[in-house]
């Protein structure tokens, strides 16, 4: 039986939601459309782009002609920290804090590092490379493409944020959602939390991770979506599934 495979961060990881809510990610309104796939989600909270590469590289092999890759492709400021014991959880570096998610499908946990931690500032620090990590995330790419070609799946990729440097010329085979720098996935979960919290006073450059009852709010959503939200990046993949239609992640979306 062919398989819809999920990869990721949050935007596509399902998580237990707060008691008393219930709201479905779009990943299983995405299975749903699909009955005659079988599904695996393996979409990590609050992971990273290696982490990415690695569990993708681990499961490529499991691949068969006639199956679905779908991923979000989050930032390069997250890094998988290395365990050196195997029964130790996962740990990411983000920007002042270290995460880790219980499990694949549980909520996480923050330790956020004092200013003097040699970690704190690292991605303003010359041991991390942007340059390089932009080039990795390419290569990538180049490599979904490969796979989409010789493995005859069908590979979606829709990026939380514009990322300029990514590379779109040939890549033909793989559909990579169209964003904009005011229209993306990360965009839509902060105009959902301005029209939701119109008492708050934003900042241009404020972000809703800032505020504790955003922070609250999004708790109860699934893949950090509204239901509505959710429902429509559902019908943007649904179609791109069945026609080849290209994903707009900028527009169609509602805030009230």
């Amino acid at each position: 039986m062919s398989k819809i495979w999920f990869f990721g961060d949050s935007f596509a990881a399902t998580v237990p939601r707060v008691e008393g809510h219930d709201e479905k990610s779009w990943t299983i309104n995405v299975q749903e459309a699909f009955p005659e796939y079988d599904s695996e989600n393996l979409a990590l909270v609050a992971s990273s782009l290696d982490y990415l590469y690695c569990i993708y590289e681990q499961k490529r092999k499991e691949f068969i002609k006639g199956d679905i890759v779908i991923m979000s492709l989050t930032n390069i400021q997250r890094l998988l920290l290395r365990n050196l014991e195997e029964d130790l959880q996962l740990r990411f570096l983000q920007n002042g804090r270290i995460t880790t998610p219980l499990c694949l499908q549980e909520e996480k946990v923050i330790e956020f590092l004092p200013e003097d931690h040699p970690w704190y500032n690292y991605f303003a620090d010359d041991l991390f490379n942007p340059e390089v990590h932009k080039a990795n995330a390419n290569l990538f790419l180049n490599s979904l493409q490969y796979d989409a070609i010789t493995k005859g799946i069908k590979i979606i990729v829709l990026p939380i944020q514009d990322f300029p440097f990514l590379d779109l010329d040939d890549k033909d085979s793989i559909t990579i959602g169209k964003t904009t720098k005011y229209g993306n996935l990360s965009t839509v979960c902060l105009k959902q939390m301005r029209a939701k919290f119109k008492h708050i006073r934003w900042h241009w450059t404020s972000t809703w991770f800032e505020h504790e009852e955003c922070r609250e709010y999004d708790k109860t959503l699934a893949s950090h979506l509204t239901p509505r939200n959710n429902e429509i990046l559902a019908n943007k993949v649904i179609r791109n599934i069945k026609t080849n239609e290209p994903i707009d992640l900028e527009t169609e979306w509602e805030y009230t």
